[in-house]
């Protein structure tokens, strides 16, 4: 049985997935999107946490 520390990891990591995922589709379509510097912010800020969670 999973502790709840350990499902609550889990969850983060899938959540900072998928904001990993929103982030790529974001790259593909930046023509369309004015907000290049925030997303690059939250790149890095997002690769952090991953690294943290792997």
């Amino acid at each position: 049985m999973l502790s709840a520390q350990e499902i609550n990891k889990q969850n983060n990591f899938m959540l900072y997935l998928s904001l990993f995922e929103f982030e790529k589709n974001k790259q593909r379509t930046k023509k369309f999107c004015k907000t290049q510097t925030t997303g690059k912010q939250f790149n890095t800020h997002q690769f952090h946490i991953l690294q943290e969670y792997t």
